[in-house]
C-alpha cells in the first residue's frame, strides 16, 4: 500500500511540475513582455535543479563510460501546438551507447533529485529542532522549500532522457510477470523490512511536503496569470 502511495505521489508531483514551469514562464512573459528576460529569470529560478539535474547525467555517464558532449544550464523554450509553449530545462549531449547504460543515463536525475529531497528535508528537521530563534527558522524554512521547488521540478527525466528505453521497461515488466507466476517472491524480514520501511515513509513523507509546496506555488502563479489576462481583456 506504502508502495502505491509513493507512484500515486510521483504522478501526482510529475503533472504538478509540467503544468507550473510552463504557468511560470507564460506568467513571466506577461510580467516583463520581453522573452529573453523572461528565460533568463526563469533559468535563474531553477538553477539549483538544473545543475543538479545535468550533473547527475554526466555523473553516471561519466561512471559508466559513456561519451558526452556540450552541457548547458538554460531552459529552451519550444511550442507544442499554436496555443502552448512547453518550457525544456538545461541539455547534455550523450553519445551512442548501448541502451541498458542510456537507460541508467537517462533517469540518473530521477533518483538523484529524490535522494536531494530527502536529504534536504533531514537537513531542514535536523535543524529546526535545534534553534528556537525565529528569523533562523523561517529563513532556513524559505530556503529549504525553494530548493525542494527547484529540485522537484527538475528530477524528472524527459522524453529525450528515457529515448528508447521502452524495451528496457518491457523488458522488467515481463520478468516481473514471470517471477510472479512462478511464485518467485523477494521477501524482507528482520532488520531489512524495518529499515526498507522508514526509507519509504520517508520519502512518501517527503513528497507529500514537496507536493504541497508545489500545489501553493501552482495556484499562486494560476491566479496572478488569469488575473493578468483578464486584466488584458479588459484594456480592450
Amino acid at each position: 500500500m506504502l508502495i502505491l502511495t509513493i507512484i500515486a505521489e510521483l504522478l501526482i508531483l510529475y503533472f504538478l511540475s509540467s503544468h507550473l514551469t510552463s504557468i511560470l514562464y507564460n506568467l513571466l512573459l506577461r510580467i516583463v513582455r520581453v522573452r529573453s528576460i523572461a528565460i533568463s529569470i526563469l533559468t535563474i529560478i531553477y538553477l539549483p535543479g538544473t545543475i543538479i539535474h545535468e550533473l547527475a547525467h554526466l555523473m553516471i555517464a561519466e561512471i559508466l563510460r559513456v561519451p558526452t558532449g556540450e552541457i548547458s544550464f538554460i531552459p529552451l523554450v519550444e511550442s507544442a501546438d499554436k496555443n502552448t509553449q512547453e518550457v525544456k530545462m538545461g541539455s547534455l549531449k550523450i553519445g551512442n551507447t548501448d541502451q541498458i547504460r542510456r537507460f541508467l543515463v537517462g533517469i540518473a536525475p530521477f533518483l538523484v533529485g529524490l535522494i536531494m529531497t530527502i536529504s534536504l528535508l533531514y537537513v531542514w528537521q535536523t535543524f529546526i529542532s535545534q534553534t528556537t530563534i525565529l528569523i533562523q527558522r523561517a529563513g532556513l524554512t524559505l530556503l529549504i522549500g525553494y530548493f525542494l521547488f527547484a529540485i522537484s521540478n527538475s528530477m524528472f527525466s524527459s522524453k529525450k532522457d528515457l529515448e528508447g528505453s521502452l524495451g528496457i521497461f518491457l523488458i522488467l515488466a515481463i520478468l516481473g510477470f514471470l517471477s510472479y507466476y512462478f511464485g518467485l517472491r523477494i521477501a524482507l524480514t528482520g532488520q531489512l523490512l524495518q529499515i526498507a520501511n522508514i526509507l519509504l515513509l520517508n520519502l512518501s513523507y517527503t513528497l507529500g511536503i514537496v507536493i504541497g509546496i508545489n500545489l501553493v506555488i501552482l495556484t499562486v502563479n494560476a491566479l496572478v496569470l488569469h488575473f493578468l489576462l483578464f486584466l488584458f481583456k479588459a484594456k480592450l
